[in-house]
């Protein structure tokens, strides 16, 4: 999510929007990062099914993103739509968004602590820490961890928005496990399990895996983020599957936990 560099969305853009007011046939929505462009939901485009209010699916004061639909520059107006936009697009799209919003907030705490100009201090740290990291957020969560990252900016700064990042952040993991049965009869079984059972390598979590109590065994995943162990624990289970097919390995998954 980069910074606006026109005054108007485009048509199927996704934006941020308030509600506004919510009237029978639809609801007023202000848009929040065009302050100036108003917009409106018309009740169709509220849900894919049919719904008798908006009020089914939306409240004064929610805000959610909306996809364009329509753009009338004249009256500084766009239409927008809600089941056009899937459910996957409409939570990646706000999760994203509220990342940027907190990181932006961070930083310009640290640049009101430092006495220099927030824009200024928020644009040159947003783009360098997206250059290196998916989001500038989890660049500020590496930062609160420990990790070291080159940026070409004063010691001052850096110093500071460690410790900000530190403090507003801190180091949190996140955890899920999977309990599985594996079992593989013959003399080399225990070899075909241990190579059904062999981690995967990533960047992004730590993966273990451990005897339970025969045939049982449990699948770890530990990460600072929790789709990042969500997506790997799936991930490697479609893995030990496919590996436990070719290798003639009888396999199922018992339970996950969260």
């Amino acid at each position: 999510m980069s910074k606006r560099a026109s005054r108007y969305p485009s048509i199927g853009e996704i934006v941020m929007g308030r509600v506004e007011r919510i009237i029978e046939y639809g609801a007023y929505i202000s848009l929040i990062d065009y302050p100036e462009i108003n917009g409106f939901i018309h009740i169709s485009e509220v849900s894919p099914t049919y719904i008798r209010s908006v009020r089914e699916k939306l409240s004064e004061g929610q805000i959610s993103a909306f996809r364009v639909v329509k753009i009338d520059k004249a009256r500084n107006f766009v239409d927008l739509s809600l089941k056009r936009l899937s459910d996957r697009e409409k939570e990646e799209f706000e999760d994203a968004w509220k990342r940027r919003r907190k990181a932006m907030s961070l930083l310009r705490e640290v640049a009101r602590t430092l006495n220099v100009d927030e824009d200024d201090f928020v644009n040159r740290w947003m783009k360098a820490l997206e250059s290196k990291f998916r989001d500038a957020y989890t660049g500020l969560e590496r930062i609160a961890a420990g990790t070291r990252v080159k940026l070409a900016f004063p010691e001052e700064w850096i110093t500071a928005v460690r410790e900000a990042a530190i403090r507003r952040i801190g180091r949190k993991e996140y955890r899920r496990r999977a309990f599985i049965q594996v079992f593989a009869p013959g003399r080399k079984g225990v070899f075909r399990i241990r190579e059904v059972l062999e981690p995967m390598r990533s960047r992004t979590v730590r993966l273990r895996v451990y005897l339970d109590s025969p045939p049982r065994y449990v699948i770890e995943v530990v990460g600072d983020r929790p789709d990042d162990v969500s997506r790997a624990l799936r991930r490697f289970l479609r893995t030990v599957g496919e590996r436990a097919r070719n290798l003639k390995v009888e396999f199922h998954v018992v339970k996950e936990t969260k």
